[in-house]
């Protein structure tokens, strides 16, 4: 683990520290490591008795060590069951959104077993954990969308009764995307006022600033908007 922090200690950016941490907007203690240079000592690493040593050593003290973790369990050569294991335990060390998006982005194991996903992404979401949850939504947006699943996850995350911000947000980015390839499934969703006011304000938001979404659809969901 010395070495894993001393090589992180290499590659620190004193400039990005301050900007990570803005974004970041959690308390936690920063080096400032980029994600490629993150990226880069995870597959160094991963699969290596160090690296092994390191992925058990939980809870670590640094936002890097934990961004770090994340991105190793993407680049472990074990098979589906043994990864998910490793991202149980590590779930309830996660802290902020940065290191709960960049995990399951890098878990690329889940889109090649998708029925496993769906189900590991439907017990995150009905935990009472905020980041568990988010966890949950964010492999349903990442791997699901355009799955056979979309619409069991739609209705799955409307179920979500976790009223926190960063939960409400990967709501509605998952919905926003989801509207790109089932319009009308979101619509629905709208036109029943089937979200709580901020998220469904949240989600219309979202559409309207998307790139992939046609001009008379985003014209659609601003009539909808809630007003308060």
């Amino acid at each position: 683990m010395e070495k894993i922090l001393q090589e992180l200690m290499l590659i620190k950016d004193d400039k990005y520290k301050q900007f990570h941490k803005k974004i970041l907007n959690a308390d936690v203690e920063i080096f400032g490591c980029r994600t490629p240079d993150l990226k880069k000592l995870a597959k160094k690493y991963a699969n290596t008795e160090t690296g092994e040593k390191f992925l058990t050593n939980l809870p670590h003290k640094f936002y890097d060590e934990n961004a770090l973790h994340g991105f190793m369990l993407g680049y472990l050569k074990k098979d589906f069951d043994n990864v998910l294991e490793y991202v149980k335990k590590f779930i309830p060390y996660i802290d902020n959104w940065a290191v709960c998006d960049g995990t399951v982005a890098n878990l690329k194991i889940l889109s090649k077993n998708i029925d496993k996903a769906y189900k590991f992404a439907t017990e995150c979401v009905q935990s009472k954990k905020l980041w568990r949850v988010r966890f949950g939504v964010v492999i349903m947006l990442d791997y699901l969308v355009k799955t056979n699943y979309c619409e069991n996850c739609v209705n799955l995350v409307l179920k979500i009764k976790l009223q926190d911000y960063y939960v409400k947000m990967a709501i509605a980015w998952f919905l926003s995307v989801v509207a790109v390839h089932n319009f009308n499934l979101v619509l629905k969703v709208f036109e029943n006022k089937q979200l709580e006011n901020w998220t469904h304000n949240k989600t219309i938001q979202k559409i309207k600033e998307s790139f992939r979404i046609t001009k008379e659809q985003k014209e659609i969901v601003e009539k909808l908007k809630i007003k308060q």
